[in-house]
């Protein structure tokens, strides 16, 4: 049992909480007097419990030497040790500190076992997740493909946290164990190699690529035709934004890749819908499939943010750039990193930094930078040698197949197939255990089984003349890389200790899921960028679409070799800018993906660069903190001319739109201009394409009348049904990302397209042309934003619609009113938007409230790595009376970087608290 001598916690003595810690302990108080639920035996001592032990020193069973851990003001760790398994070890104990209930929680989900912590509530979740198989792929990982280094660090990782945990009882370990301790019986089980490398899964399923856009197409077909669907998937302009591979290459011994060569491929690697070749290849689904689809996009919703990496994995972005010494003020070069991802508390990230006491066969790492609890290692940061960065990569790894059921099992090639089948228990807290059965195919587990609707399939679906009889429908199943065995764990440690460009470039062949963009930089002056992972290779179809599961020529043939993945190195131009953008050109012989983002950030990063480089300017670490904080906003620039030429006879509409006329188009939160753009933009979205868009689609909440019989959207006859939406706020379209402003960009110059036209309602005329349709948006958002903002258009400001609040993704969503206050905070006010470089995203459809955040900030000077930069979205600390809690968020939220020591004597002067850790 661990045992402390000397010791003091929560850091400094002395060291004030602020005036919300107080108000925290008032309330906590209160709720003991008052007896109310939850708080009825949660008093002073309930919150303080928990507090990390964070001087004097702490004795731990198998340790080979004494390990320190220096935390700077910000409770940031820096661990130093003379071992490897000393090291992680120490990372397990300090994670376990800070995070553990936050790791307790994703361990249960990517495990299936939510409702052993919460109740009934969870058991549909729980039955997704089991049929997924996440924590058996992962343990498949661990038991055969993994490094014998790797999993020897994954169970010193888990002594660690196992350390911590003894002897803890529940308050002890989290305030939130508290309440859960009135709701069941449940107390925390010892960590397992597994559960970390089983993190993996819920990264790669938040990142899995373009499986909500072939839903959503499919979906679409029940009324939109083929041109219509292509009108809304439009493709990548090339011509416009840049791909991140410009004068890249592949090297495999066969082939041969110029990004301006004229050489022709294999599908391309083009954006957009296009002619689309899976199964329903554009033609209308019939209703049943529509309720199949719409079913499993309504489980996809309530799967939890479970890496916390976007609404179920729509309109993830991120940016990294890098900048060759050519360029910049040191003569080194830079590198900047911003993950968008949905915001929560505590922030996904967990930053420290990893030493040994001197680098040597024995203990080979000294890196830093910023981890996720639960896991060891570093993800993005940098070593002595190198630095890297991550954005999505947007290849398409998933794929949806249709499957023909015949007796007990299913068509494949004209013979039936036996299900591959078992049987798992969930264990409900207060409740009693279920037991499912999970049925797989030869494309994957069956996510139809999981959904009642999902069972009930078209009686005309849209299948080829060879197609089997429909009988009582078809199942769907998933095929996923992700699902198949793999060794990405081995990358995290690869990458961590890399010196140079090959050495990283084979560490990242091992980067197999997710997929992601890999931006570099070392010390010596290189600069590159490298695309891993495990992509499929088709047969027929693109990915697009559903496949016929029952048709062998729709099956993956295999994956992409490593040597045959794009990268750059040392461009000429000095630079490379990766922003969720198309990889490659259109030349490249394999199809990533036909869902790229559509570069608007991209593009506006390297305008920035551009215009400090052509105008004779070198740039500097403050340079590329300015470039992540700009709020431009590029539909902004197209549509406000037009906007302003519109005429408006209402005085009061007249009075906004002369908010216009002056703006500068930059989204800062105390904007008037901002907020009213970004509500015509929003109702533009609405007339012109979002009630048009089936139910399926829409957000919960909007109902419309509309034709039963035809695909022409809302209707104004007498034919007409009431039809509400079905799509959470967050996931709803159209949510207003840059695929929409292509989408409007291609239309602008035809004002006479269907798509302007907006039927009449009992306070509107029917819109029938462009001009039509922007008086009528901009007269909606004058009203809209007088009920929100009030009548005076000079209170106005974007700030007060577009806020950020941070809540615990448990207790802080569905436990009662007090403990909410207790363990949330927030609002803040922010600036930048949807497609913005400072991409504080929100859905269009759902609301202007903020959705996914730059989840961190990072700026790496390679010349002299104490002069780097960074800041987390909140804190060190997962418990919510620590002064470490938010205490980095305000400053996150005015675009303020924190010092970054990495150097011992730097680390040193910034260390306000060492803690000794020791063998007993």
């Amino acid at each position: 049992m661990p045992s402390s001598t000397n010791a003091s916690s929560g850091g400094q003595s002395g060291r004030k909480k602020g005036r919300r810690a107080r108000l925290i302990v008032i309330v906590l108080v209160l709720a003991v007097v008052a007896g109310i639920g939850y708080g009825a035996y949660w008093g002073v001592d309930s919150v303080r419990a928990s507090l990390p032990q964070t001087t004097g020193s702490v004795e731990i069973d198998g340790l080979d030497g004494p390990v320190q851990v220096k935390r700077d003001s910000y409770g940031i760790p820096q661990i130093y040790a003379s071992s490897d398994e000393d090291l992680f070890t120490a990372q397990g104990f300090v994670q376990a500190q800070d995070r553990f209930y936050e790791m307790d929680v994703r361990r249960h989900t990517t495990s299936g076992r939510l409702s052993e912590m919460f109740g009934k509530s969870q058991v549909k979740t729980d039955e997704f997740l089991r049929t997924l198989g996440w924590h058996r792929v992962a343990q498949k990982e661990y038991d055969s493909k993994l490094a014998p280094e790797t999993k020897k660090y994954l169970q010193a990782y888990a002594k660690g946290v196992n350390a911590y945990l003894k002897g803890k009882s529940g308050k002890e370990i989290s305030a939130e164990y508290v309440a859960l301790g009135f709701e069941n019986d449940y107390t925390p089980q010892e960590w397992t190699p597994v559960d970390s490398v089983a993190w993996l899964k819920a990264m790669a399923w938040d990142l899995r690529g373009n499986m909500q856009d072939e839903i959503d197409r499919s979906l679409m077909t029940s009324r939109l035709d083929k041109k219509q669907i292509a009108d809304l998937y439009p493709e990548y302009p090339y011509d416009r934004n840049k791909p991140i591979v410009q004068e890249g290459a592949y090297d495999s011994a066969t082939k041969t890749y110029d990004p301006a060569g004229t050489s022709g491929g294999q599908g391309g690697a083009t954006g957009g819908q296009g002619a689309g070749t899976g199964l329903t290849g554009g033609a209308q689904a019939p209703s049943s499939l529509e309720s199949q689809l719409g079913g499993l996009a309504d489980v996809l919703d309530r799967i939890p943010d479970s890496a916390g990496l976007g609404p179920n994995g729509n309109g993830i972005g991120s940016n990294s750039w890098v900048v060759s010494g050519d360029h910049t003020i040191t003569g080194k070069p830079l590198l900047a990193n911003d993950p968008h991802l949905a915001p929560q508390l505590p922030s996904v990230w967990y930053q420290m930094g990893l030493h040994c006491t001197s680098v040597t066969a024995k203990c080979g790492y000294d890196v830093a930078g910023y981890t996720f609890a639960g896991m060891p290692g570093v993800i993005i940061g940098h070593n002595q040698h190198i630095s890297w960065g991550l954005t999505n990569s947007g290849a398409d790894v998933t794929d949806l197949y249709l499957e023909k059921f015949s007796g007990d099992g299913y068509l494949y090639d004209d013979r039936t197939m036996p299900f591959t089948t078992r049987k798992e228990v969930i264990k409900v807290a207060g409740g009693s255990d279920k037991t499912i059965t999970i049925r797989e195919t030869n494309n994957g587990p069956l996510l139809s089984d999981r959904n009642d609707e999902l069972v009930k399939v078209g009686k005309k679906a849209p299948v080829g003349t060879n197609a089997p009889d429909r009988g009582d429908g078809y199942g769907i199943a998933l095929r996923w890389t992700a699902l198949d065995p793999g060794n990405t764990m081995d990358a995290v440690f690869g990458i961590d200790r890399a010196e140079n460009w090959s050495d990283f470039r084979k560490a990242a062949a091992d980067f197999q899921v997710p997929s992601q963009n890999l931006t570099y930089a070392d010390t010596e002056g290189h600069i590159g960028y490298q695309l891993p992972g495990r992509i499929p290779v088709r047969g027929e179809g693109d990915g697009s679409l559903p496949s016929p599961g029952w048709d062998a020529k729709y099956r993956w043939t295999g994956f992409i070799k490593q040597d045959e993945l794009p990268y750059e190195y040392d461009p000429k131009r000095g630079y490379i800018v990766t922003a969720n953008q198309a990889v490659v050109g259109e030349d490249y012989p394999y199809t990533l993906t036909t869902d790229w983002g559509y570069g608007t950030r991209s593009q506006r990063i390297t305008d920035l660069i551009k215009s400090k480089i052509d105008g004779g300017g070198k740039i500097s670490t403050d340079d590329m903190r300015t470039m992540q904080m700009d709020n431009s906003s590029e539909i902004a620039k197209l549509l406000v001319p037009y906007l302003l030429k519109v005429d408006v006879d209402d005085k009061y509409v007249r009075e906004t739109q002369q908010l216009l006329e002056n703006w500068d188009y930059t989204q800062n939160p105390d904007s008037a201009a901002a907020a009213y753009f970004n509500s015509v933009w929003r109702n533009i979205l609405k007339l012109a394409f979002g009630n048009k868009l089936p139910k399926e689609l829409r957000v919960k909440g909007q109902c419309l009348s509309v034709s039963p019989v035809d695909n022409s959207g809302p209707a104004d006859d007498d034919r007409k049904v009431r039809e509400c939406g079905q799509r959470d706020a967050d996931s709803a379209q159209p949510d207003g990302g840059d695929r929409w402003f292509q989408v409007v960009r291609n239309l602008m110059k035809d004002e006479d397209s269907a798509w302007w036209q907006a039927p009449k309602t009992r306070t509107d005329k029917a819109t029938h042309n462009r001009d039509e349709l922007f008086s009528r948006a901009m007269e909606d958002a004058r009203w809209d934003l007088t009920a929100k903002l009030g009548k005076d258009v000079d209170t106005w400001s974007w700030g007060r619609l577009h806020q950020l609040e941070l809540k615990n993704q448990t207790l802080g969503t569905a436990g009662p009113g007090w403990l909410q206050y207790v363990l949330n905070r927030g609002p803040w006010k922010l600036g930048g938007g949807e497609a913005a470089v400072n991409a504080t995203g929100w859905n269009a459809a759902g609301g202007y409230g903020v959705s996914w955040v730059p989840s961190m900030r990072m700026v790496v000077n390679l010349e002299d790595f104490d002069k780097s930069k960074w800041i987390n979205l909140t804190g060190a600390s997962g418990h919510t009376y620590s002064a470490h809690y938010t205490d980095q968020t305000e400053k996150w939220v005015d675009g303020d970087l924190l010092s970054w020591r990495f150097t011992d004597k730097a680390v040193e002067r910034d260390t306000s608290d060492t803690l000794l850790l020791k063998k007993p």
